[in-house]
């Protein structure tokens, strides 16, 4: 299951990385008629007043709460179905306050993270239809919810570790991913990459010639990259025109036109000779 955390309010720090690690696992351990192999949910992290509103246009109550859930699942969405064989299925999007999550954190003594994974698997569970409208479903409910909690919390620390690291490798292909696909110049400089590898085996390229063009193209790539990641960051700090910000992205992309100006020169190197060998075949022909 693809969990999609999106954080709107800065108190706590950036929580998203683990809670989609656990919020994942706990989502794992739910029985197999509530297991969604190829479903996707998102956890929304605000405040109150963004929970408030939500509680007042879907609920009718004029109030801040810590947890809304919006299911987004049919009656043929659930596993075992036919109509779920074979297709993505939106299990649905969970609110949680930050500011609630906070207070209840502090009175429960706990920490903030573990407060707002108890609210996403509390979340999780009205998704997949648990309720406590009445004493005998409420319990039933909250059994589940420690159940969960506790046995995602148990996970051991190579388990731990594990999550980490493939938690890591997805954000940085979530990066990758980006950059290329938002980017236009990271789409140009991948263009290009991918004609000059096509030449160098055409070319037949020494190995360490290969390696050099390998090692200039990884280098524009990897400017480029950087040369995002600032603009973003800047853009984050300030929407405003102002001086510092607009030096800080000029030198980031002077960094990449030096970068690739390199590039030009190591490529004019390598198949230079080679090209201009060609040509000369190709007049005399």
């Amino acid at each position: 299951m693809k969990v999609i955390v999106n954080q709107l309010h800065s108190a706590g720090g950036p929580l998203t990385r683990a809670l989609r690690r656990r919020l994942t696992a706990a989502a794992r351990l739910l029985p197999d008629e509530h297991r969604f192999a190829g479903g996707e949910l998102a956890v929304i992290l605000a405040d109150d007043h963004y929970l408030q509103k939500l509680n007042r246009s879907y609920r009718g109550l004029d109030a801040p709460t810590d947890v809304l859930s919006f299911s987004m699942l049919e009656e043929g969405d659930f596993p075992g179905s036919a109509a779920a064989e074979d297709r993505p299925v939106l299990i649905g999007d969970i609110y949680i306050s930050l500011d609630r999550a906070h207070e209840q954190a502090a009175a429960a003594g706990r920490s903030l993270e573990q407060e707002v994974l108890a609210l996403s698997i509390h979340g999780l569970l009205h998704l997949y239809g648990f309720d406590h409208s009445c004493a005998a479903t409420a319990e039933r409910m909250e059994q589940k919810e420690a159940d969960l909690l506790n046995r995602v919390q148990r996970i051991s620390p190579e388990e731990k570790v594990m999550e980490r690291l493939i938690g890591s490798f997805q954000d940085a292909f979530n990066g990758l991913h980006y950059t290329l696909t938002t980017q236009r110049n990271m789409a140009i400089h991948f263009a290009a990459a991918s004609l000059v590898i096509i030449f160098s085996f055409l070319l037949r390229l020494e190995p360490w010639e290969f390696f050099l063009i390998l090692t200039v193209i990884f280098a524009v790539l990897i400017a480029e990259m950087i040369n995002t990641a600032i603009e973003k960051t800047v853009d984050l700090v300030t929407q405003e025109q102002r001086k510092l910000a607009r030096i800080a992205k000029d030198v980031a992309a002077g960094a990449v036109l030096l970068t690739a100006f390199y590039a030009v020169l190591a490529g004019g190197y390598i198949f230079g000779p080679r090209l201009w060998k060609v040509i000369l075949k190709l007049i005399h022909f």
